[in-house]
């Protein structure tokens, strides 16, 4: 089974409906660390990141080359239930793999960005490749997510934002996200680090949608870190949280939505195909679509 269904959906649904409860009903609690106890061995590696699958039965772990979101994708859940049961260690794995994550980000100045996978003996990159789809998707999200949770007071720094936020900003000085003024249409492709060219630049994958959403939140986010920042002189140096930059996500995330909007409505069912070409728009009739 893979580590990021188990952590990020069983974890994440016995925490839901605990919240549901009210916080009466503590037997999602005790279930959930059953959960979190269960799955340790998938965590017994040199560097401390999971492998990608675990069999929570027999123990046998395998793919030693997990993708970022089976790493540090259950940041949100973990972090919620060591504050729900005070349970420190609960949020140590989430936590080293944070650690990590940062290390590499800063270890390069010609790359900065965060790759698709990780190797478990290394604690290396092991994919050159950096995109937004399903394998890296619950890493951002859950980066992001740690901010909307835990508000910090003026003058701390929220490491996991700051982390999310130069992330993206990154990805959108590669190439990564671009909009469209012309068009208004938006699109999310992948970028090889080796070559530092775009894949598939023709291509955009439907599973990148929620990218709309995630830079919308993200560029609330960096609108009122920048208001704060504005009325607090000592704080002027965070160059990063800007109203300037927080437009530029908000317009790439209505950009992105309305992308994502045009594929779905082209298509005689209405759903939205694996992957399209927004370049194609003006050309191409609903249906036209080759779907995976």
């Amino acid at each position: 089974m893979y580590v990021k269904v188990i952590t990020t959906e069983y974890l994440g649904g016995l925490l839901s409906a605990y919240a549901l409860t009210g916080g009466e009903d503590k037997v999602y609690l005790e279930k959930a660390l059953k959960v979190v106890e269960a799955i340790k061995p998938a965590y017994n590696t040199t560097s401390g990141m999971p492998y990608l699958l675990f069999n929570p039965v027999t123990g046998y772990t395998y793919h030693e080359t997990p993708d970022l979101s089976t790493v540090s994708g259950d940041l949100l859940e973990r972090t919620y239930l060591s504050d729900l049961t005070e349970s420190w260690q609960v949020q140590t794995p989430a936590q080293r793999a944070s650690n990590r994550i940062k290390q590499l980000s800063l270890r390069s100045e010609e790359d900065k960005h965060f790759h698709d996978a990780i190797d478990v003996n290394t604690g290396n990159w092991s994919a050159r490749r950096v995109s937004l789809n399903r394998k890296t998707a619950d890493f951002y999200r859950a980066f992001l997510g740690s901010f909307i949770q835990y508000r910090e007071p003026l003058g701390s720094e929220n490491i996991n934002f700051m982390m999310y936020g130069r992330a993206i900003e990154g990805l959108i000085s590669a190439g990564v996200i671009q909009g469209n003024d012309t068009t208004g249409l938006g699109e999310v492709y992948e970028l090889d680090t080796a070559t530092k060219s775009i894949v598939s630049k023709s291509q955009m994958e439907y599973e990148t949608c929620y990218v709309g959403g995630l830079l919308a939140l993200g560029a609330r986010g960096l609108k009122k870190k920048a208001r704060k920042i504005e009325e607090s002189i000592s704080l002027r140096r965070e160059t990063l949280y800007t109203r300037p930059v927080a437009a530029r996500h908000r317009k790439l995330a209505t950009q992105i939505a309305e992308t994502c909007y045009q594929a779905s409505t082209r298509t005689a069912t209405k759903l939205g195909p694996a992957s399209f070409s927004p370049g194609n728009f003006e050309t191409w009739s609903a249906g036209t679509y080759n779907l995976k």
